[in-house]
């Protein structure tokens, strides 16, 4: 070998030498950086534990809502309660709006979901039978389905609340069983309260969903006949604005500490890889980009710590607050590509909080004024604060209409993104 040869092998060598261990260097700041960012997770009191060997569920996953465990050791059958009116009967599905009016339907309709609320009267039955009896409620998926993930079967309470809310409304239509109407009614938002607590976001937007369909049915179910009294037993149901208040904080909370716990493993890291490579070539790009994978991670949840701080307070700050988060991850598609890919919308459900605890005051002010004026009582405005404004509500005493301004924080006269609430006459 000449020396010029065995100059440039020298200097190949070192190359190598130098290409390889700064990957290797670079592969374990990484590795110390998600290390890190567990670290200041814990400190920060996010943290949970998985499920175990023995396939125990921890108490930061469980379900903690106070109805049917067992429901009559029936485990309230709910999944008889078809994803929507006709499934499983031969019919088409119908697709009735969530806050479709029962009496406003055409025969046909009325009569296919007839049909469809008798077919699930049985689970209904078990489900009151079980909020009477102060039963604990979950709805969980099987593990033999084939699911990998401990994830709520929302579809089943989703569906289980536009029943109620139907049959709230059916009710209301054949009058005279106020009663019934109003324990419905009450069924339908202590439904919303089996995912209080639950760590998962998808559990506290179905949540809102639901108490949406108890208001739905309260708006439905008020008629030109309805009493006073019975005005007052309906308004005493309806949640309180505050509801939903930390809800989103907590179950970011328990994603972003369940997402600890998984990332790094070995079998997630390949699940990765896979993911962004879509499938193709992740065996010749696993070493190739696990520094960069793994930094991504520990970016992940730096963000996700970052979002759940953000996320406290009232809603409204607080989605503005995640929204400039969400906007950083966006800057940083490279750096943040597991964050994009994992991060949910955080604001975007705290708007929908902040939404619906407006709709709720708008709810409560309507119907005390429904009231006054149906026993001829003098009208007073609303002193319930706007969410969006920090103001009182919009009351327009010429048209009796009670609305919040929005997010815009603007007045549209009830329309644009006002929040409003009106009874159906």
């Amino acid at each position: 070998m000449t020396p010029r040869t065995r100059k440039w092998a020298c200097v190949a060598l070192a190359l190598v030498v130098l290409v390889v261990g700064g990957y290797f260097a670079l592969a374990w700041w990484a590795d110390a950086r998600l290390e890190g960012a567990k670290g200041e997770l814990a400190h920060a009191g996010i943290a949970c534990r998985l499920i175990d060997a023995a396939g125990t569920i921890p108490p930061v996953l469980a379900n903690s809502a106070r109805f049917y465990e067992a429901a009559l050791a029936q485990q309230l059958e709910l999944d008889a309660v078809g994803a929507s009116p006709g499934k499983g009967s031969g019919e088409p599905p119908v697709e009735i709006p969530d806050d479709a009016a029962y009496a406003a339907l055409d025969p046909a309709q009325r009569a296919r979901i007839d049909r469809w609320l008798d077919a699930n009267a049985p689970a209904i039955a078990g489900y009151l039978a079980a909020m009477d009896t102060g039963l604990e409620c979950r709805f969980t998926r099987r593990w033999e389905d084939g699911f990998e993930m401990l994830l709520p079967d929302v579809a089943k309470a989703r569906t289980g609340g536009r029943c109620l809310s139907l049959l709230v409304q059916r009710l209301a239509h054949q009058g005279g069983q106020d009663a019934l109407v109003v324990r419905h009614a009450r069924a339908t938002f202590a439904l919303a309260d089996v995912y209080k607590g639950e760590p998962l976001l998808i559990s506290q937007l179905i949540r809102a969903n639901i108490v949406r369909h108890g208001l739905a049915a309260i708006r439905h179910a008020i008629r030109p006949d309805t009493t006073a009294t019975q005005l007052d037993a309906l308004a005493a149901i309806v949640p309180a604005p505050t509801v939903l208040d930390g809800a989103i904080e907590g179950a970011l909370r328990g994603e972003v500490a369940a997402s600890a716990e998984l990332l790094g493993s070995g079998q997630d890291l390949a699940l990765t890889l896979a993911m962004l490579s879509d499938g193709h070539g992740a065996g010749r790009w696993s070493y190739r980009i696990r520094p960069l994978v793994t930094y991504s991670m520990a970016r992940y949840l730096d963000r996700g710590r970052e979002l759940v701080a953000a996320s406290k307070g009232p809603a409204l700050e607080a989605a503005r607050a995640c929204r400039a988060i969400e906007g950083e991850v966006d800057d940083h598609p490279y750096l943040d590509v597991i964050s994009a890919l994992m991060l949910p919308s955080v604001s975007r459900a705290l708007l929908k909080v902040a939404e619906l605890g407006a709709t709720l005051e708008v709810a409560r002010a309507v119907l005390a004024i429904e009231r006054d004026r149906r026993t001829g009582a003098t009208l007073v405005a609303p002193v319930a604060k706007d969410p969006f404004s920090g103001r009182t509500l919009v009351y327009r005493a010429d048209t009796g209409a009670v609305y919040s301004v929005g997010e815009n924080g603007t007045d549209d006269g009830g329309t644009g993104d006002d929040v409003t609430w009106t009874l159906a006459r």
